[in-house]
This record gives structure tokens, C-alpha cells and sequence, in this order.
């Protein structure tokens, strides 16, 4: 019985914490491309400024996209002035990317959007269930500082 309860309380945490990812995202990219190529943008955007910059191939394994699919992303990321993209001179066949200026104030416009909606979103809440939310989510994914 308890591992039912248990159970059911995961699946509500990962239903509240995508819902809370789709409120902070929701349209922060252009989104002419549709929304799944934004989530892809997005996600590959984030990953750059996090570890990159990164061969072509790294990204794809880390992401979980294919070959075919990534290089659409990235060539949206490169018309849009958010990344760059090098071929290595001495062999043509590694391709590296990296998170243009752009892309960084981008993030950081992105990152503000989402403050801004998640404080008008726990507007109401007490500081102690704000702080009790916070310590709970730090547990799941502890901050590397």
C-alpha cells in the first residue's frame, strides 16, 4: 500500500515539474519551426552553454537526437545567430558548435522570463511553503556549488 502512495506521489512530482518546465518555457523561442523544434533548440542551446562547445556528435548522444535531426536544429540555432558551428581544418569530418553571443543573451532573456513567471506564479505562497518547495526540488538534483 505504501509503495501505491509512493507511486502515485512520483508521478504527480513529474507531472507538477513538466508542467512547471512547459509554464517557463512556453514560447521563449520563435516557435515558426513548431514546438518540438523549439524544445529541441532549447534543450541543445542550454547544453551548449552548459558544456560546450561540443562536437556535433557529442551533442546528438547527449540530447538523444539523431544525426539528421540535430543538424536541422543547429542549422535553426545558426540562422537565428545563437550558435556557431566550425569545421576543424585538418579534418573536414568533426564539426564543432559552440553558443554564440547571441545565443547567451538569449539564455539569460529566457532565464528571466521563467524568473518572472515563476514569481508571479508562487506570488501567494507563503515564504515557508515557497522555501519547503525549493528545499525539495534541491534534494531531488542537489546544486554542484
Amino acid at each position: 500500500m505504501q509503495n501505491d502512495q509512493r507511486n502515485q506521489l512520483c508521478v504527480r512530482l513529474v507531472n507538477a515539474t513538466a508542467s512547471l518546465y512547459r509554464m517557463a518555457s512556453e514560447k521563449l523561442l520563435d516557435d515558426r519551426h513548431g514546438p518540438t523544434e523549439t524544445f529541441r533548440q532549447l534543450r541543445t542551446a542550454m547544453l551548449l552553454a552548459d558544456k560546450g562547445p561540443l562536437r556535433m556528435s557529442q551533442i546528438a548522444d547527449h540530447l538523444g537526437y539523431t544525426p539528421t535531426s540535430l543538424t536541422h536544429t543547429v542549422d535553426i540555432l545558426i540562422e537565428k545567430k545563437l550558435v556557431n558551428r566550425v569545421t576543424n581544418p585538418q579534418d573536414r569530418r568533426v564539426v564543432v558548435c559552440d553558443l554564440a553571443p547571441g545565443g547567451r543573451i538569449e539564455l539569460e532573456r529566457i532565464s528571466d522570463v521563467v524568473r518572472k513567471r515563476v514569481l508571479a506564479a508562487t506570488d501567494m505562497w507563503s515564504l515557508e511553503r515557497l522555501e519547503s518547495v525549493v528545499e525539495a526540488l534541491e534534494s531531488i538534483h542537489p546544486s554542484e556549488e
